[in-house]
């Protein structure tokens, strides 16, 4: 199997060329198969979207027979009915393997190692050097006619020291001692943090969460396997709650960040509570454009979650600022708020004007950006509100009773 990267100079000629690959395969390899595809970008290869909702890892116990290929296609099949889902059949290579009679080993007094040296040279593996160029080992090797399997054990003599009747040691054919048996492997090989595992993979699924109960329910008669879950849908969930993991420990450093600011352990709350009212809205506003939170609008969330609040950060300071000096609440909001409120409007429309273009593009960067740009324009025209209205509302609430008992 090999892959081939092919350059045109005019789009239109993809067809043509394929074509003529395709008519040149037929002709010199008719029983090879060809499948084409254009390749894919930096962002698909970061992002794929051909990823499985669903990957069972079937893990084979130690305790445990290794399976078959046919045995292992019945559990296959058997899993099919039980879910109810298509299955997706992992590909099989056919192998040949040699195994040694050890009697005959025993009988005619020859090592294994003997047998092994001289499969070797007859199926080329001898290996005279390797060069060496910065990171890449490429072997030399001897190479010959190429034989069939069978006429290769037939032909090739090794020598035994098991004496004829004439005193000298016998020759005796590999097909004396070497026995072929064809049988089928896995094409490749998977492993992960628990060791190897065959992959079962299930694309268009309704229920993740209910198909994998089903797996598990049904691999729990089958003795020979363990089972662990991959795919789209269980990184979607380990990726909501690394997000989760870290907004908590943004929000924890910004919370500890304002107490050394402000020299108080409430006026931070005050501000940070603009961040769940945002977020709230944000998301409502995310699932009405039809999108979901995935990774790039969990990006876009919480780099809004830094940027609104700046604006009612520099505003309670210069409301603190204003009442040190002297001033009344009620003036020092209202001075404050009208102070700050042209650089609010600025930064609220610079950053929304910014991500705008991506929501009237069609390329790919911005098909996959869009959800970031949708949750970063809410979040903005959201904390803007809630900058320029609820945290002075909050911020007079909180400290008018304390006022009126120093007056």
């Amino acid at each position: 199997e090999s892959t081939l990267y092919m350059k045109v100079s005019d789009p239109q000629d993809i067809n043509r060329m394929v074509k003529e690959v395709r008519r040149w395969l037929d002709t010199h390899y008719p029983r090879s198969s060809m499948t084409d595809a254009p390749p894919e970008s930096v962002f698909e290869n970061t992002f794929s979207r051909n990823r499985p909702a669903v990957v069972a890892e079937l893990h084979p116990r130690p305790d445990a027979p290794e399976p078959a290929s046919e045995t292992f296609r019945q559990v296959l099949s058997r899993l099919e009915d039980w879910v109810g889902e298509e299955v997706d059949d992992p590909a099989d290579d056919p192998e040949l393997t040699l195994v040694v009679d050890q009697e005959k080993l025993l009988l005619y007094d020859v090592t294994a190692d003997e047998i092994n040296r001289t499969l070797r040279v007859a199926l080329q593996q001898i290996q005279v050097t390797v060069l060496r160029s910065f990171q890449q080992y490429l072997p030399v090797t001897i190479r010959g006619q190429r034989r069939n399997i069978e006429e290769m054990l037939r032909t090739t003599l090794i020598q035994t020291r098991h004496a004829g009747n004439d005193g000298r040691s016998v020759l005796l054919p590999l097909r004396a001692f070497v026995m072929p048996c064809r049988a089928t492997a896995p094409k490749s090989i998977s492993a992960g943090m628990h060791g190897e595992y065959v992959p079962v993979a299930f694309h268009h699924v309704g229920s993740p969460s209910r198909l994998m109960e089903q797996i598990s329910t049904f691999f729990q008669t089958e003795r020979r396997w363990d089972v662990s879950f991959s795919g789209s849908f269980t990184d979607a969930g380990l990726l909501s709650r690394e997000l989760v993991v870290v907004l908590l420990v943004s929000l924890l450093l910004m919370y500890f960040i304002l107490v050394s600011q402000f020299e108080s352990f409430v006026q931070p709350l005050l501000v940070l509570l603009e961040i769940p009212m945002d977020m709230t809205l944000t998301l409502l506003c995310l699932r009405a454009c039809g999108y979901s939170l995935n990774l790039m609008s969990g990006i876009g969330l919480i780099m809004s979650c830094g940027i609104v609040v700046n604006d009612s950060i520099l505003k309670l300071d210069m409301v603190n600022a204003l009442r040190k000096s002297g001033m009344p609440l009620r003036q020092a909001l209202a001075t404050a708020g009208h102070r700050r409120m042209r650089p609010i409007l600025m930064t609220s429309i610079t950053t929304v004007l910014a991500v705008l273009p991506l929501l009237f593009t069609s390329d790919f960067g911005s098909r996959l950006q869009a959800p970031l740009a949708v949750t970063m324009i809410a979040s903005m025209v959201v904390g803007t509100f809630i900058s320029m209205h609820v945290i002075p509302l909050g911020y007079m609430m909180l400290y008018r009773n304390k006022e009126k008992s120093q007056l």
